[in-house]
């Protein structure tokens, strides 16, 4: 019995710290993809800003100008021609001077207050059409450049193309996902993954993977979990046959008599006058596993050598009794 289990229980060990080590590979392996991810949205924000801080430039300009239709046509060419700007607005001591609008008309429905940063996440009720916009802010002497971006192209922006990862983006303590509105952080978030960026402030944030993930071990490990599978029952095989192999003769003899291969063959006691039966005698066989028969003369005296001869025998009487109580009442 011993023999038989240990080469079960070490393939199981073998499988068991097979999957544990290749889970805490893929678990690595999912930390740098979402870390790389998060890293790739905080670049393509960055890319945003960056038309946005340009815009301003030019806004700059037009600030110390008069504001007449050649310059409202400067700011919306301005807005046009960079692929993810909305709307350029120009306040001069906190009201709308100058915007990529026709008649200098705004988007937003309050102009928003800015904390120390440059840059804003404004909720729906903030703008006209009731969609969150980020906006990014320049400001010298007593003007203030303000620029709009659409949420779509934040919400692009977040859409890295990696399973089971969800990107946010951070700005103060304001957060706008992949989708609903703006929100405010009153405390906690679940999400504890963070990536800044070196050149404006907002974060990334994201949740990070699970430790175990049952579907990422298929998903991303299934061929490896086939050959650590193989390698268990390999290993398995393999020490079954050596402790086989290895086994004394008593051992051997010890297991047969367990497993019931030590079966009772009945020989006739004929009364040689009378010619009736008188009796039957009891004779050992030993059945091996994959058909043929053991003489007992190749067992016996084993059995009376090593003192396996009684639970030989009482293995014996038991099968006997069992297959006597079967046909009693036909006896």
């Amino acid at each position: 019995m011993r023999n038989t289990l240990i080469p079960i229980l070490v393939a199981i060990c073998l499988f068991i710290t097979g999957v544990a080590i290749l889970n805490i590979q893929l678990w690595y392996s999912a930390k740098a993809e979402y870390l790389a991810g998060a890293r790739y949205a905080a670049n393509n924000i960055n890319h945003i800003l960056e038309e946005a801080s340009q815009a301003t430039q030019t806004a700059v300009n037009i600030a110390g100008k008069e504001c007449n239709l050649e310059e409202q046509y400067q700011l919306g060419t301005e807005a046009a021609l960079k692929p993810h700007l909305r709307t350029i607005i120009i306040l001069k001591q906190g009201i709308v001077w100058c915007t990529s609008l026709p008649g200098n008309r705004v988007l937003l429905s309050r102009i928003p207050v800015f904390p120390d940063s440059n840059l804003l996440l404004a909720p729906a009720i903030d703008t006209v059409n009731r969609l969150p916009i980020l906006l990014y802010q320049n400001q010298f002497a007593d003007t203030r450049i303000l620029v709009t971006i659409s949420d779509q192209h934040i919400r692009g922006a977040l859409n890295v193309p990696l399973k089971g990862v969800r990107y946010v983006l951070r700005v103060a303590d304001d957060i706008i996902g992949p989708t609903g509105d703006v929100m405010t952080l009153n405390g906690h978030y679940p999400y504890t993954e963070k990536v800044h960026s070196t050149k404006y402030h907002f974060t990334i944030i994201f949740n990070p993977p699970p430790l175990f993930s049952f579907y990422r071990l298929i998903d991303k490990g299934f061929g490896i979990l086939i050959f650590i599978l193989l390698i268990a029952c390999a290993a398995a095989f393999l020490l079954d046959r050596y402790f086989n192999k290895s086994a004394t003769p008593e051992e051997i003899l010890r297991r047969a008599i367990n497993n019931g291969e030590i079966v009772p063959f009945y020989q006739p006691v004929v009364n040689g006058r009378e010619g009736t039966l008188r009796g039957v005698e009891v004779l050992a066989r030993w059945k091996q596993p994959h058909g043929g028969y053991i003489s007992p003369a190749a067992f016996i005296p084993l059995a009376e050598k090593s003192g396996l001869i009684v639970p030989l025998t009482q293995s014996l009487m038991n099968q006997v009794a069992r297959q006597m109580n079967a046909i009693a009442s036909k006896l």
